[in-house]
């Protein structure tokens, strides 16, 4: 394994030899084939000559700066290489939690001092109630019917039914 500082070495000498490749390179000037003379109708190619055959420069172009100054302009420069989140499906409201469902039992009613009691059984536990009052920790009695108890789970204030088996 190479460590950083062999790393640092190794990258500045191959600097050190991009840069003096770079500057033994031959200049343009010296890369151009030489001028031959061609025979033929036209007489030999001489330097007067291929001046008259190039194509006059056009000295209104605008400096590199400019141009590329009128390129930020009219488009919009896009990273391709962004990471971008695709927009999804809008995601549905998580369902409202369900109150557990009701663990009692009715059994009967007593009526104790002009008031109404009724009594549910919860597995081996009996629980007395009257209406408008709280048991088993989380249950509230909210409604008596002919037919049903309408009980309310406190935590989550939802309102659940039990039936007291009569039937008409």
């Amino acid at each position: 394994m190479i460590t950083v500082s062999r790393r640092r070495w190794f990258l500045a000498l191959a600097f050190i030899g991009a840069l003096t490749a770079a500057m033994m390179a031959p200049s343009e000037e010296v890369a151009r084939p030489p001028l031959r003379a061609a025979k033929g109708p036209a007489g030999p190619v001489t330097p007067a000559s291929q001046a008259q055959r190039r194509v006059p420069r056009d000295d209104n172009v605008p400096p590199l700066a400019d141009f590329e100054r009128r390129i930020d302009e009219k488009f919009v420069v896009v990273d391709v290489f962004e990471a971008r989140q695709m927009p999804g499906p809008a995601a549905a409201p998580p369902p409202a939690p369900l109150p557990p469902k009701l663990p009692f039992s009715y059994m009967g009613s007593i009526e104790e001092a002009g008031r109404v009691k009724f009594v549910l059984i919860e597995g081996d536990k009996l629980h007395i109630v009257a209406k408008g009052g709280q048991f088993a920790g989380s249950y509230r009695l909210e409604e008596v019917g002919s037919e049903e108890l309408v009980l309310t789970y406190l935590p989550l204030e939802a309102r659940q039914s039990l039936s007291k088996g009569v039937k008409k």
